[in-house]
């Protein structure tokens, strides 16, 4: 840890911004793009193979970049009904990968969890909407976790919930 990084790289608004203007469905304005792009970054996790990274935020998206090239790779969003906060005052989700990486897990302000296909070698003109939704919990889902030993993960809210890993 004395010497420093080995390797940074940056993933700029530009670059983020230019990313959900080409690759999702939805209709957002230039200046919507450009607040998505400029959301604060809430979290940060690996994938159990450690190519990619998930990047969380205060707008209801979420970040999937190459973890060595650091270029963007998917934006996770569809969290709800009002899942894209271009201004930025979205309580952050926590998310985290399946441990065998297939899938990533995340919380909701509806509150559900959401569940996306990983797959990076997907179509990447498209946006990313969840595969699955999980209900049960009274309030937003604001943290999820998912054990690496066994085939469980726990979401919370108010309360907490445990399930088997889909």
């Amino acid at each position: 840890f004395d010497t420093g990084p080995f390797e940074t790289f940056p993933l700029g608004h530009a670059e983020v911004a230019d990313f959900l203007a080409a690759h999702m469905n939805t209709t957002l304005a230039s200046e919507q793009t450009q607040a998505l792009a400029r959301a604060a970054w809430t979290g940060m996790r690996f994938s159990p193979d450690g190519n990619e990274m998930i990047i969380t935020t205060n707008a209801g998206i979420i970040l999937m970049i190459d973890a060595f090239e650091g270029g963007l790779v998917k934006v996770l969003s569809g969290h709800g009904k009002d899942d894209i906060d271009t201004k930025g005052d979205m309580p952050p989700l926590q998310a985290c990968f399946t441990p065998d990486g297939k899938s990533v897990m995340s919380g909701s302000m509806d509150a559900d969890v959401c569940i996306w296909d990983a797959n990076t070698s997907q179509d990447q003109k498209q946006d990313w909407q969840p595969t699955k939704r999980l209900g049960g919990h009274v309030g937003p889902v604001k943290c999820v976790a998912v054990s690496p030993k066994f085939e469980l993960f726990a979401s919370a809210c108010h309360n907490v919930a445990l399930w088997t890993v889909p």
